[in-house]
């Protein structure tokens, strides 16, 4: 039996972690209202503590509903238990136990995409979006409940071990993904150069699942690359990172100088997305000042559209843009925008359909929260969440294809513009 006063210090203990748990929950609730300074996928980040901006849901209607669902005695319970019966006592951990159970709260929504970091997430999440990082090098998603390769970087461990879009990771250094976030999977593939990880991954052609040892390295991202082949512009877009608008900047000034091009292939194969701004600076090169490039619908239905800024200095060149299953989130918008203006045929497989809009929050101990909060459409009104983007020609590229060096969507590309 305890002490008297190890009887108060556990009482003590149990009204902080009670107020501490509410207090916490309460900054969750009021993160999905306050938030702003929306961009795609990855998003602006929004530092410190969340401001009362005075929008419908205040300190006091959350605390009320708080109140109405929040039962300390079965959290106290629930500890209690584990601590005086948990086969392993060295596992105990309140700090990881009170992360777990944020998390669970996040992940309950059933979203793969709204996810609570912890600072181990928010520090690879921020290394990704700065174009390098210690890994495979392959983007990976939800898609149907199963853990999926949206597409393998170029030149990366992931693509040299035989990775393509649309494989399915089903058990990570021997852990079942089912059930996995997409930032816990990450997380868990990531880590220090030389290092292996252990897949065991399962594609459409294969009888059954393939395990994989891969030497993880350090990954910098070339978002933008350029070439010219029979007078014709190859420009390939691998992300939409922190660098790809003024590289592509630079690319879309030398084919504008160069009077011998006939037309321009953009290729976003295999690109998972990024920045929705970047998005918009791309689509930009082809479209007028005003012309939509997106419109994104939240929770209330209510409608924002972003609007191309104009410098269409590539809008007098025939264009084909190359997408595939790996083609996601602002690959999507600009193929679809390009399309809907008609500024461009699709050529290749249809997208990847990531669609969706996440707000990033980070909190002053390093952690941070992403949340969807709308979808976007493309300037026609397709949801590119649930429909991804058809091409307007829809052509294979096998294994047997890229065994012997050959590309049938890119020979397409040539045709569609040289005919």
């Amino acid at each position: 039996m305890n002490s008297p006063k190890e009887y108060i210090e556990n009482k003590m203990q149990k009204k902080k972690l009670k107020e501490y748990l509410k207090n916490y929950i309460l900054v969750i609730f009021i993160v999905f209202v306050f938030l702003s300074g929306v961009v795609l996928g990855k998003v602006v980040l929004i530092r410190g503590n969340v401001p009362n901006t005075g929008n419908v849901v205040t300190n006091e209607t959350t605390n009320k509903s708080i109140d109405s669902i929040f039962n300390a005695n079965k959290i106290e319970s629930i500890i209690s238990i584990l601590k005086s019966k948990y086969y392993d006592p060295s596992k105990i951990d309140d700090k990881k136990m009170f992360e777990g159970a944020l998390a669970g709260m996040v992940s309950s929504l059933g979203d793969p995409y709204t996810t609570y970091f912890d600072k181990d997430l928010t520090k690879s999440f921020s290394e990704e979006m700065s174009g390098s990082f210690s890994g495979i090098g392959a983007e990976i998603g939800i898609k149907n409940n199963i853990l999926t390769v949206i597409a393998p970087l170029p030149n990366t461990p992931a693509e040299k071990a035989g990775i393509k879009a649309g494989d399915k990771i089903l058990k990570i250094n021997k852990e079942d993904t089912q059930g996995m976030s997409t930032d816990l999977a990450v997380s868990k593939i990531r880590g220090e150069k030389g290092t292996e990880v252990d897949l065991s991954v399962y594609s459409p052609t294969d009888k059954e699942p393939r395990d994989l040892k891969i030497l993880r390295d350090n990954i910098v991202v070339e978002s933008v690359t350029y070439e010219k082949k029979n007078d014709i512009a190859i420009i390939k877009i691998s992300s939409f990172n922190d660098n790809t608008s003024s590289k592509f900047k630079e690319v879309a000034n030398t084919i504008a100088a160069d009077k011998s091009i006939k037309g321009i292939v953009l290729d976003l194969r295999n690109n998972p997305g990024g920045y929705l701004s970047t998005a918009i600076d791309v689509s930009s090169y082809w479209l007028n000042e005003g012309d939509v490039v997106v419109s994104e619908k939240n929770r209330n239905n209510e409608t924002k559209t972003h609007n191309a800024t104009g410098y269409n200095i590539l809008s007098k060149y025939k264009t084909v843009v190359l997408i595939n299953e790996g083609s996601a989130s602002a690959s999507e918008i600009v193929s679809g925008a390009l399309h809907d203006h008609n500024k461009a045929t699709l050529i290749g497989k249809k997208s990847f359909g990531k669609g969706s809009v996440q707000e990033y929050q980070e909190f002053d101990d390093k952690t941070a929260l992403k949340v969807t909060v709308a979808e976007w459409f493309t300037p026609n009104g397709i949801n590119i969440n649930k429909n991804g983007i058809n091409p307007d020609i829809d052509v294979d590229y096998t294994l047997e294809d890229f065994n012997n060096n050959k590309d049938p969507q890119m020979d397409k590309a040539f045709e569609n513009i040289l005919k």
